[in-house]
C-alpha cells in the first residue's frame, strides 16, 4: 500500500471498520508469535469444481479479505485466523491488483 493515505485507503478503512460489513478476527503468523487483532470481510463464493463423474459440482468456500496495512507481509503457510472462537488456516493467498487487500481461502483447523 502506498505510504500516503488516499481516498481509496480511507474508504477501505470505513468498510473494514463497519460491523455490518466486517467481522472481528485475530491474525496469527505461522509461528504464532505476533497475534494481531483486525477486522476482515468474509464471503462465501461458490466455485464450480470440474473433473467429477457427475460433471460440475459446486464447492462452497469461506474467503477472508484482510487489509495489507494490517498484515503487511504476505501470510505464509501455516498462518491462521481466529473468527468467532474458531481457528481457520489461510490458503491460496492472493493480493488485490491495487495491492491494498489480501484475499485468502479459509479452512477449518
Amino acid at each position: 500500500m502506498p505510504d500516503v493515505p488516499n481516498a481509496f485507503d480511507a474508504g477501505l478503512r470505513v468498510l473494514f471498520g463497519d460491523p455490518n460489513a466486517s467481522t472481528p478476527a485475530v491474525y496469527l503468523t505461522a509461528d504464532g508469535a505476533r497475534p494481531t487483532a483486525l477486522r476482515v470481510v468474509l464471503s462465501e463464493p461458490s466455485d464450480a469444481v470440474q473433473g467429477t463423474t457427475l460433471g460440475r459440482v459446486i464447492a462452497d468456500s469461506l474467503v477472508a479479505e484482510l487489509l495489507v496495512s494490517d498484515v503487511p507481509i504476505r501470510p505464509a503457510a501455516g498462518a491462521r485466523l481466529v473468527l468467532r472462537g474458531k481457528n481457520y488456516r489461510l490458503s491460496d493467498v492472493t493480493r488485490s491488483t491495487d495491492g491494498r487487500v489480501w484475499r485468502a481461502v479459509l479452512s477449518a483447523g
